[in-house]
């Protein structure tokens, strides 16, 4: 049976052979196809990770892997006014995708002045202040725009090498202030001047430029201050007294009521911090003289636009604070991503103010501020959802961690 088996496999393996060498015919060219399609392979991969690597870096020069920056925003004192601020700086944060941390000082040089360094060690790219005190500060200054980018709102600090000043031109707005004094007392008279700090910028500022408007001076912001220990005549004016209060409120209310009990023919009262309107009110009501001298305030408190409505004070000068707020974060990102690619050192950027006078001016005000609330996430804004930024307000005290819940100023 072997044999048989064995003649029996000769054909097989005959056609074996023949389906073998067919085989080999078909194997090579199967092998010619798979090569030109490892070629295509080949030729696809490269074009795809040419792709890849360009938009890596396309991504990567857009700084879709870079670490979000994170900026510091501190406030001179813990007053409502930089409520607006603080709020326009959040939307800011919000569409420049940068984490902020708010911190609200009290009106204290070295408090104030420890915060910005504990920013610094925690290597922040940068730094939006309104000095307490400008010149005290102005070598801890220095080493923080040294350090990282550095822009002051509100008041400034020239000699501190910043890249920019976002505020008011505090001369000017006193300038205008003395143009609502004047509605208020067309016939002249006594008044006071009810400041925070002459130290700051914008109180010194202010002052002056009030003094020199009512005394019909022509226009000049380096004008040397005029004395605060004597009375002054301005024109048809006559300024009793200049009262600097250190950004206290309470201080502010016993200053003006010690004043008008030794003032018997005061006429009216110049406020020229956003607390001083308020406090002069208290201060009126004290020495029974509310109706009977007028107020001439700086910015919108609550108070001060109730007291336009009632009649108590003749008018107000508002700033744009929003904007301050906003455009401080934005030109500290615009500086940190380079963009726009230019060096901003030293830029002063004024933003407008308005005198707010009358009850429909007042309506106007507090609607732009719910606006800018509704705004704000959970605001009950009717456009899309804002992604929320990790911001913070709070009093000067080490940054919370990033993504901290925001905190509402008092």
């Amino acid at each position: 049976m072997s044999e048989q088996h064995v003649p029996s496999s000769t054909p097989s393996g005959s056609a074996t052979g023949g389906s073998t060498a067919a085989a080999h015919g078909a194997g090579t060219t199967r092998t010619g196809t798979t090569s030109g399609g490892g070629s295509t392979v080949r030729h696809f991969l490269i074009v795809f990770t040419v792709a890849v690597l360009a938009a890596v870096g396309i991504a990567w020069a857009a700084g879709a892997f870079r670490a979000t920056p994170r900026v510091v925003l501190v406030t001179s004192t813990d007053d409502p006014y930089w409520d607006r601020v603080i709020s326009g700086a959040q939307t800011a944060a919000r569409q420049f995708n940068v984490e902020l941390d708010v911190f609200k000082s009290k009106g204290d040089e070295k408090m104030q002045s420890q915060t910005i360094r504990d920013a610094l060690s925690r290597n922040v790219a940068g730094i939006g202040v309104s000095p307490v005190d400008a010149t005290a500060q102005a070598d801890m200054l220095r080493d923080a725009a040294g350090r990282a980018t550095l822009v002051t709102f509100d008041s400034d600090a020239p000699g501190s090498n910043r890249t920019a000043f976002i505020g008011t031109d505090n001369y000017i707005a006193g300038r205008q202030c003395a143009e609502v004094v004047r509605e208020a007392l067309p016939d002249g008279g006594e008044l006071i001047i009810s400041v925070g700090s002459v130290d700051k910028e914008n109180g010194r500022l202010r002052r002056q430029g009030l003094i020199d408007n009512l005394a019909e001076r022509p226009l000049d912001a380096g004008r040397a201050a005029d004395p605060l220990d004597q009375p002054l005549k301005a024109g048809k004016y006559t300024i009793v007294s200049t009262l600097i209060d250190q950004t206290e409120p309470a201080r502010a209310t016993q200053l003006a009521t010690e004043a008008i009990q030794k003032t018997p023919n005061l006429k009216l009262i110049v406020g020229l911090f956003g607390y001083s309107a308020p406090a002069l009110l208290d201060a009126l009501k004290q020495t029974n003289k509310l109706g009977q001298i007028k107020i001439v305030g700086f910015d919108e408190h609550e108070q001060t636009l109730a007291g336009i409505e009632q009649g108590h004070v003749a008018g107000t000068l508002v700033q744009d604070q929003f904007n301050m707020g906003y455009d401080t974060v934005r030109v500290l990102c615009e500086v940190i991503n380079k963009v726009p690619p230019v060096d901003d050192r030293g830029r002063t950027q004024y933003l407008p103010c308005r005198a707010i006078t009358s009850a429909e001016d007042v309506n106007i005000i507090r609607y732009e501020k719910q606006r800018e609330q509704q705004q704000q996430p959970g605001g009950g804004g009717g456009g899309g959802a804002a992604a929320p930024a990790a911001a913070s307000a709070q009093p000067s005290q080490p940054a919370p961690a990033a993504g901290a819940p925001a905190t509402q100023p008092t």
